[in-house]
């Protein structure tokens, strides 16, 4: 048997129990602290562009070629309505989008004055409008306008200049940048 040297002097002095509480509140504050910063995170990207949506169609957006336009209200039921009711449209039959990659309210590019509404169109439609544009591209006025219909009513009537082919259409009339954004809240249905 082997015997260990007596120990002597003051025993060990013993460790207060531990409070928790104040472990449990330091995590506390620091778990929320790193959600908070990953929250300011997300806005910062959100508000710098990554992750801003473009304005979808909530309506079907119809496109039309113009064949008459007389002023006034749709008296006899046969014509489309301008938006604001000042005009009549009596339109061909055309197509009808349901979904666009992008339409937006945009300054005119090169140092051009005036806004434009810029319009992407999905590659099937792309297609189908650069079929229609190139029909109209070369009648008379008003035969060579394409009325923007959305609920019934005619939002726009552009001249068009030539086939637009490639599915980026630009409505340009040096709009205000008001009239360009009201006109895109127009033709998504949004306004």
């Amino acid at each position: 048997m082997q015997q260990y040297p007596p120990v002597y002097g003051p025993p060990p002095p013993q460790q207060p129990p531990r409070d928790r509480t104040a472990l449990i509140v330091l995590l506390a504050v620091a778990a929320v602290f790193v959600l908070v910063v990953i929250a300011v995170v997300v806005v910062i990207v959100v508000r710098a562009g990554g992750g801003e949506e473009t304005p979808q169609l909530r309506r079907p957006l119809g496109i039309q070629q113009v064949t008459e336009v007389t002023p006034g209200a749709c008296t006899d039921g046969s014509g489309v309505p301008a938006f604001d009711g000042t005009e009549c449209y009596r339109l061909a039959p055309g197509m009808t989008v349901t979904r666009v990659e992008r339409i937006e309210a945009a300054l005119s590019p090169n140092g051009g004055s005036g806004w434009h509404v810029q319009i992407d169109l999905v590659p099937a439609d792309g297609t189908a409008f650069g079929s229609l544009t190139r029909q109209v591209a070369g009648e008379q006025s008003p035969r060579n306008q394409l009325a923007l219909v959305v609920d019934g009513r005619v939002v726009s009537a552009p001249a068009v200049q030539e086939a637009i082919t490639g599915g980026q259409v630009q409505i340009s009339s040096n709009f205000s940048r008001q009239e360009a954004e009201r006109l895109v809240r127009q033709m998504t249905g949004a306004g």
